[in-house]
């Protein structure tokens, strides 16, 4: 009787001790990813001060209200197939802000998906997988010097970020 009661009860037992290990995860990627929150928000502050265009403003102060919504990482999942693919194969306008803007911009984005990523790491693990599956594809098709062009630069802005986090919580200071 008592063999026949634990087995009836161990999907629940699974599956508290996944929640559990769940939860242990989220705080742990919270803790680790807080200097990169604080210099978002620095970032973020810095360029808010900035002339900007009021469409860019709105964008950056989305990106800031989001980033430890774990719905976030879900909604770049969900719209990561259809945006990358866009952004390659229609032309863009050419961008008319100035250059520290757009520094800044790339480095928010790249500190916005770290932290909403942290704050939803199944749906990160799914985005990447489909931003690799899109990557992948573009490559094969020949489109791929756009996206290796902007992986680059969001991969030197968000190193820049990091560096720079890492320097300051490294020396005892807070970010």
């Amino acid at each position: 009787m008592n063999e026949l009661v634990f087995e009836a009860l161990k999907p629940f037992l699974y599956g508290a001790i996944a929640v559990c290990l769940y939860a242990f995860l989220i705080r742990r990627l919270s803790d680790f990813v807080h200097p990169v929150r604080l210099a978002l928000a620095a970032v973020g502050e810095q360029t808010l001060a900035m002339d900007i265009h009021e469409d860019d403003r709105n964008a950056i102060n989305l990106m800031l209200d989001n980033a430890f919504n774990p719905l976030s990482a879900v909604v770049v999942a969900l719209l990561i197939l259809f945006f990358i693919p866009a952004s390659l194969l229609f032309k863009k306008q050419p961008d008319k802000a100035s250059q520290a803007f757009k520094e800044n911009r790339t480095k928010i984005a790249g500190l916005f998906l770290v932290s909403a990523f942290a704050a939803n790491p199944v749906f990160a693990i799914i985005a990447l997988n489909e931003a690799l599956f899109v990557g992948i594809l573009f490559l094969l098709l020949g489109r791929s010097r756009h996206i290796l062009r902007d992986c680059v630069a969001l991969i030197q802005a968000e190193t820049k970020a990091m560096t720079t986090v890492s320097s300051l919580t490294w020396h005892g200071r807070s970010a």
